[in-house]
């Protein structure tokens, strides 16, 4: 298939392809395809490594803070969202995110800002413990009670609560304004 519009790199799961756009047919060609390649290569990484489906939110996630793509993280935007009750729930974001380019630019935010606050909570070794435990065969609920000590569902509501606790008037005249 043709990848869509503005991607700039795509790695097909399971077949272990990565494509890059060529830097010259990127209007404004400001990117950096090394940063691209990071990025697609931890997707590699984790399906070459973990048999089972891992929730999209985590390779997205997980590729952006490798990759120092962290013009994804707005966190006024997320923390102003947060406190709206406008995130999208992470079920949601398992296998696909959403196809228009605002709701998809929010759960890529999301999935960095979730992703951050896991190395908060159990640090690098959390997080190791986590894909090791996926690696071996766990279901998702199931790694991340071993990994974390706390369901994932609990984890994300502690997650948007740090969020929403955040916000202020401040924030969301400057997020809507902007």
């Amino acid at each position: 298939g043709e990848m869509p519009a503005g991607t700039l790199g795509a790695y097909v799961l399971g077949e272990r392809t990565i494509v890059l756009r060529s830097p010259r047919t990127v209007p404004g060609g400001n990117w950096d395809p090394r940063q691209v390649l990071r990025h697609e290569l931890v997707h590699s990484v984790i399906d070459m490594g973990i048999a089972q489906p891992v929730p999209r939110w985590m390779h997205e996630g997980l590729a952006i803070l490798v990759s120092d793509e962290l013009d994804y993280l707005d966190e006024a935007e997320l923390s102003t969202l947060a406190a709206l009750g406008w995130l999208i729930p992470l079920p949601k974001l398992f296998n696909d995110f959403p196809a228009t380019h605002g709701a998809r630019t929010i759960a890529y935010a999301q999935a960095a800002s979730f992703v951050r606050f896991l190395l908060r909570e159990g640090g690098m070794a959390g997080l190791q413990k986590l894909l090791a435990t996926l690696a071996a065969g766990a279901p998702v609920a199931e790694a991340f009670q071993q990994s974390y000590g706390t369901p994932l569902a609990e984890l994300e509501r502690h997650w948007q609560q740090e969020l929403s606790a955040r916000f202020s008037v401040g924030t969301l005249i400057t997020t809507t304004t902007v």
